[in-house]
């Protein structure tokens, strides 16, 4: 009997053991394999389809609808950044069509100033060598205008002399005759001779504005640059010279340099400088009068630079510059880009101690730190 019951017992244990297992133990293990899929990121997997007892099947249908409302928040998320992609991809083209554009116009552009600045140093040329074309023009053309009295005179003393022989001729008068046209032919020959050094004077300082297609600076000889310029350009004037390089000021004369000058080369672009300066002195000349004083003072750079720079200017008590031809000036200048800094100031004669109006500054590169080096006439030469 008892082992009836045992053996009842048992089926019922096995039975209640079994319904465990399948209604609770399989359930929980597949819903805990399907939230650790959902952990992983599977949102696809479908979660279990059968029901589950009791608060299970609660937390089951949450988390279905959780895991569905996560799939949609995905999916949207994925179309959004196919959008986004899309959207980024057209502003790229966007952006690169409208860099194409900038570089295009940005290399017009620089064309552009490129021509402007090659238009003008033509017209800077141009005035210069129009300015030259007189100055050769006019020793030339007295020169010409010499050779048929030269001739006439040389004609009249062969005639001169040739009558002395003759017995018939007074020989005193025709002595004193044939000294009178010597005299004159001497005139005349210093006449030509003054023109040919002007004219020789004038293609040699041409040198200074031959460019020969380099951009490399050279060693020029600031004296005799400027002195040639000056002995062209502005004849008339006869500026000092104030010298502030070394311990002690020296104050001497432009032309001929003085051998109390402290030779200056500089380091630039001979063609630049020797525009630059001719444009100024062709402009500046027409403001002075006999009474007016020009000054040129060179020294160190400035204080905050290196101490291979050296300070030009050129100034005088004349006129002050009305506002836009000063400001005409500077655009010019910044227009041209010179190889060296360059500025024009002009102001009332009571704001300076020394009564100067005007000034066109130089900032220029010393051929060395650290020494001045002798000028080399053969740069430029000097105008006799």
């Amino acid at each position: 009997m008892w082992l009836l019951a045992v053996g009842i017992a048992i089926a019922i244990i096995a039975w209640l053991a079994v319904l465990l297992w399948s209604g609770w133990v399989r359930p929980l293990r597949r819903l805990r394999d399907q939230v650790l899929a959902l952990s992983r990121g599977e949102w696809n997997r479908l979660l279990l389809s059968e029901p589950l007892p009791g608060e299970l099947w609660t937390v089951l249908l949450r988390l279905e609808g959780l895991r569905r409302a996560l799939l949609d928040r995905l999916r949207s998320s994925t179309e959004l950044n196919l959008q986004l992609e899309g959207e980024v991809a057209r502003r790229s083209a966007d952006l690169a069509r409208r860099n194409a554009e900038l570089t295009h116009a940005l290399h017009k552009l620089q064309l552009a100033r490129e021509e402007l600045v090659r238009s003008e140093r033509m017209a800077a040329v141009g005035s210069v060598v129009a300015s030259l074309t007189s100055e050769i023009n006019n020793p030339i053309g007295s020169m010409v205008s010499l050779v048929a009295p030269l001739k006439e005179a040389h004609a009249e003393l062969s005639q001169s002399l040739a009558t002395l022989g003759d017995p018939d001729s007074d020989p005193v008068a025709e002595r004193q005759r044939a000294l009178t046209l010597l005299d004159e032919q001497r005139e005349m020959l210093a006449l030509l001779l003054r023109g040919g050094r002007r004219t020789r004077d004038v293609v040699r300082a041409m040198r200074g504005y031959v460019s020969t297609g380099s951009q490399q600076p050279s060693v020029v000889a600031l004296w005799p640059l400027l002195s040639d310029l000056y002995h062209l350009f502005a004849e008339r004037l006869r500026p000092r010279v104030l010298c502030l390089l070394g311990d002690v000021p020296v104050e001497a004369a432009l032309h001929p340099p003085g051998p109390e000058l402290p030779p200056v080369e500089v380091l630039i672009l001979r063609s630049e400088l020797s525009i630059l300066l001719s444009r100024w002195l062709l402009r500046t000349l027409p403001r002075l009068g006999p009474d007016h004083r020009s000054r040129l003072r060179i020294g160190p750079g400035p204080a905050n630079g290196p101490s291979s720079l050296v300070t030009l200017s050129m100034e005088d008590d004349g006129p002050p510059l009305a506002r836009a031809e000063l400001q005409s000036w500077n655009e010019h200048i910044a227009a041209a880009q010179p190889s060296f800094a360059a500025q024009v100031h002009s102001q009332s004669a009571d704001c300076r101690a020394d009564g100067m109006t005007t000034e066109l500054c130089l900032t220029l590169p010393c051929a060395t730190a650290a020494r001045l080096l002798g000028p080399d006439p053969a740069l430029l030469g000097h105008a006799e």
